[in-house]
């Protein structure tokens, strides 16, 4: 009994409520057929009984009737089944990514080149893990996010040989000289809990007087002001795609569009409607 109470109490009031329709919609397709069995069969049943004439078009259409009734009752039976498996997979753990909100930011950057800082722009994605349950199995374990770039003609940048770049996960040290010592690999891996707490990733880097702006990463920490030559975006407006894996999955992706105007520091970064 306590495991059936633990259950009931796992369940959202979305599912809830979508198990409440189903049956309903059972019990009132129940009271019809009644309904149509007394209207129409009671009546059919009386003139075999007395003998009365029944004529070809009164078998096609009790026909048709018992293909509706029995179509009809296999449907319902179909949706309650599938809402009571729909509540069983909510109630199994599971990570649920959500790409919130973008933005643009002032940032300083911090090197041994430049330790008083160098101030710049960086285009920025918000994420979050919004699962409804808690414990292992809701955590989002070993995700990145991929970023491809597409130029205005529609032409995918080749930044790496599959195409796309891991973006940075920001820590709370900002965009300090990370310890040199510290894996690309695994600094670009992280571990998502299931608490709602924004994780923010970095796309984009654009300093002023500079004529475009860089796709940016961890790996940019070893150029100087963080811009890897290789990267630099040229032209006024790209496409970026943004997907967020877990392993090999797909969790969450988002397409967004950059756009720079020559040599200042405005970067602006909008998602693709």
């Amino acid at each position: 009994m306590k495991r059936y109470v633990s259950w009931i109490k796992k369940l959202n009031k979305k599912s809830f409520g979508h198990a409440c329709v189903a049956l309903v919609f059972l019990g009132l397709l129940f009271v019809a057929i009644n309904v149509l069995n007394e209207m129409f069969f009671s009546t059919l049943a009386d003139k075999i009984v007395k003998g009365m004439g029944i004529n070809l078009d009164s078998i096609w259409l009790a026909l048709v009737y018992w293909i509706i009734k029995w179509g009809l009752c296999a449907l319902a039976v179909v949706y309650v089944f599938v809402r009571v498996y729909r509540l069983s997979d909510e109630r199994t753990p599971k990570p649920k990514i959500v790409i919130n909100r973008h933005s643009t930011e002032d940032i300083t950057i911090y090197s041994r080149e430049h330790p008083t800082g160098v101030s710049a722009k960086v285009a920025s994605v918000y994420l979050a893990n919004e699962s409804l349950h808690r414990g292992n199995g809701a955590i989002a374990q070993n995700v990145i996010a991929r970023l491809t770039f597409v130029n205005e003609f529609g032409e995918t940048l080749m930044l790496s040989p599959q195409k796309w770049i891991p973006a940075r996960w920001v820590n709370r040290a900002g965009y300090i000289m990370e310890h040199p010592n510290i894996d690309s690999e695994e600094a670009h891996i992280k571990d998502i809990l299931p608490n709602g707490i924004a994780q923010r990733i970095d796309i984009a880097i654009k300093h002023f007087k500079d004529e475009n702006c860089y796709a940016f990463n961890f790996d940019s920490r070893f150029e100087p002001k963080w811009k890897i030559a290789d990267w630099e975006l040229k032209g006024k407006r790209f496409k970026v795609h943004v997907e967020i894996a877990e392993g090999m999955n797909i969790i969450a992706e988002k397409w967004y569009v950059l756009s720079t105007r020559g040599k200042d520091d405005w970067l602006d970064m909008q998602e693709e409607k």
